[in-house]
C-alpha cells in the first residue's frame, strides 16, 4: 500500500509532471518509427514490419 499512499500524498506534483512526461513522449520517442523506417526497405503493401533491415541481405 507504499504506493497508492505515494500518490495520494503527492497527486498534484504527478499532476504537474504528466503534460512533460507527455510533452517528451511525442516530441521525442514518437519520431523514432520514422528513424527505423529510414533503415527499412519500406513497401507501403507489407507495412512497416513486413520487411527486413536494408544492409541485412
Amino acid at each position: 500500500m507504499g504506493v497508492v499512499r505515494e500518490l495520494r500524498k503527492n497527486k498534484w506534483l504527478y499532476a504537474m509532471a504528466l503534460p512533460v512526461v507527455v510533452y517528451v513522449f511525442i516530441f521525442s520517442y514518437m519520431p523514432m518509427s520514422a528513424h527505423l523506417l529510414a533503415f527499412k526497405q519500406f513497401i507501403p503493401v507489407k507495412g512497416l514490419w513486413g520487411r527486413p533491415v536494408g544492409g541485412a541481405g
